[in-house]
């Protein structure tokens, strides 16, 4: 069988089907269309999308949407702290800026009155004194100073017979002085819990003295000094006038130096 060709695309149809055009017309017709269409559609090629045009909005793409973040958790609370309070006691009440709450440094004027020990004049001196708290009422103490004895002069005439038998007096001046240093550790007793009021101390130590002496007889003059060292016991009896600056008031006797007064105030 023969096969009449379409000029349109590549199918094939048979020639007998285009020899029936009197009786067959609309049937071939038919056939030709349906070529044709097969043949438009196998070379067709896809329409490219259409772009947007200056006064088109491109279409809007919604970003996925982020995960929703994770509620932080909440801070610990601390539980609330108990406040301390600093209580004074009543042996504090009175200091001026001490070092410690037991110790306490103090500085001193002390009068030595003449006559009434060993040294027959007028001395006067500084001492520095540390006391420490061992209970509320007792403190152990410690000083450490230096006192000098104002110079004294002693006077005497004795008559001296000359030639011829004049008789004419001679003054014999002898000067002296002296000063030491008392080292004394003790310990001191109030009779109230404040640091402050009537007290009596006891205190034991040494004294290293210095004592110079001149004198002069019939127009010779002649001087010398010695040193030496010797122990005492000091007893006494203060008050402590309380304050921001309390004063310390005392009296005291001591068998080397004997009766003198003394009067401290707090240092630190």
């Amino acid at each position: 069988m023969r096969f009449a060709h379409c000029d349109v695309g590549a199918s094939y149809v048979p020639s007998s089907i285009m020899r029936f055009r009197s009786t067959n017309r609309l049937l071939g017709l038919t056939l030709a269309t349906a070529c044709i269409l097969h043949s438009s559609l196998a070379h067709a090629k896809p329409k490219p999308k259409s772009k947007p045009t200056a006064g088109q909005k491109a279409p809007v793409v919604a970003a996925p949407s982020a995960p929703a973040p994770e509620p932080e958790p909440a801070p610990a609370q601390l539980a609330p702290q108990s406040r301390v309070e600093t209580q004074v006691e009543p042996d504090d009440v009175g200091l001026a800026t001490p070092i410690s709450k037991d110790l306490q440094i103090s500085g001193l004027l002390y009068l030595g009155l003449p006559g009434l020990g060993t040294y027959e004049t007028l001395s006067v001196g500084a001492m520095v004194r540390g006391t420490y708290k061992l209970t509320p009422q007792i403190f152990a103490t410690g000083r450490i100073g230096f006192v000098y004895g104002l110079p004294r002069t002693y006077s005497s005439t004795y008559p001296v017979v000359g030639a011829g038998g004049t008789v004419t007096t001679q003054t014999y001046e002898v000067s002296a002085t002296y000063a030491y240093i008392p080292i004394l550790v003790g310990g001191r007793y109030y009779l109230d819990k404040t640091r402050t009021g009537l007290h009596g101390d006891a205190e034991l130590g040494i004294y290293p003295v210095w004592a110079g002496v001149s004198s002069s007889y019939a127009g010779i003059g002649s001087s010398g000094s010695a040193m030496s060292i010797v122990g005492g016991v000091n007893v006494g009896a203060g008050y402590v006038l309380p304050g921001k600056l309390p004063l310390d008031l005392m009296v005291e006797w001591s068998t080397q130096v004997g009766l003198g007064l003394s009067a401290g105030i707090p240092l630190f």
